[in-house]
């Protein structure tokens, strides 16, 4: 009778026993021995692990671009001005405005949120530089005006029929002539400065932006010079920290990026 060799599965391998024949590689008490060292060797060994699970700090998460990351309940920021559109202030001012309005700030809340900056476009179209032959006003607005609601946003402002960039006034000038009074400061800013002018275009702005009433962020001040240095120093209030840590920028960085980015962005609708 033939005798055959009985097989025993370790560690998914068939081993023949003590009877197996010449060439046999591994006998059944040499393979009891080895079993028993490779549990111990699994036992005692050391589980490494990420330096984050040690210290019990969770792994961290995966880079995200900046431009896409929002804070919860704030919509993201309107388009830029293409690049190609030529402003009559400077593409720098405009960065610097756009900055603080798109950031999250006291200046920024003030302004009730990035949709702001769908103002100060519409603004930054309709300015024009005109000479008004008085030196103490920056920037007029005058005309009748049209009310604008954003239908998926519901932000509300108006739009007056004229924007006129004095270049007789402190927007351009800080040396008065004989024959004419200026304004040398706006609120604590030197006139024709870079914080002046930014501070001047954010006053026009408050204008035009309702208060969540029935008003405007700051009431309209005429030819009243007294309640239009009021109302400056009111926005200067909220946006002076903005103001003076805005970063200066190359005037066309990340323009033609932005405008094309957020060209998905509904356009505002006349309110009659």
């Amino acid at each position: 009778m033939e005798k055959r060799s009985k097989r025993t599965l370790v560690c998914g391998c068939f081993i023949a026993d003590s009877h197996r024949r010449k060439g046999t590689i591994m006998t059944s008490g040499r393979l009891k021995i080895y079993a028993v060292l490779l549990f111990l060797l699994l036992s005692f060994t050391p589980v490494l692990k990420t330096d984050a699970a040690i210290k019990g700090r969770p792994a961290p998460a995966p880079s995200i671009d900046p431009d896409e990351v929002m804070r919860p309940g704030r919509p993201k920021a309107p388009p830029m001005i293409e690049s190609t559109y030529k402003l009559p202030v400077d593409r720098a001012l405009y960065l610097d405005l756009y900055t603080i309005l798109a950031d999250d700030n006291q200046c920024s809340r003030f302004f009730r949120g990035s949709g702001a900056i769908e103002v100060l476009n519409q603004l930054s179209r309709r300015l024009v530089k005109k000479p008004l032959n008085i030196g103490t006003i920056g920037v007029q607005m005058s005309g009748e005006y049209g009310n604008f609601e954003n239908a998926r946003t519901r932000y509300s402002y108006r739009m007056f029929e004229k924007a006129i960039l004095n270049t007789d006034g402190p927007f351009f000038r800080n040396i008065c002539s004989y024959s004419q009074q200026c304004q040398r400061s706006i609120g604590r800013f030197g006139a024709a400065t870079r914080e002046g002018r930014i501070l001047m275009m954010l006053h026009e702005m408050a204008h035009l932006i309702k208060n969540g009433k029935n008003g405007w962020l700051i009431p309209d001040d005429g030819n009243d010079i007294n309640l239009s240095m009021s109302n400056t120093l009111t926005v200067e209030k909220h946006c002076r920290d903005a103001i003076v840590s805005v970063p200066r920028r190359k005037q066309d960085v990340l323009f033609a990026d932005k405008s094309a980015k957020h060209a998905d962005q509904p356009w505002p609708t006349l309110k009659r």
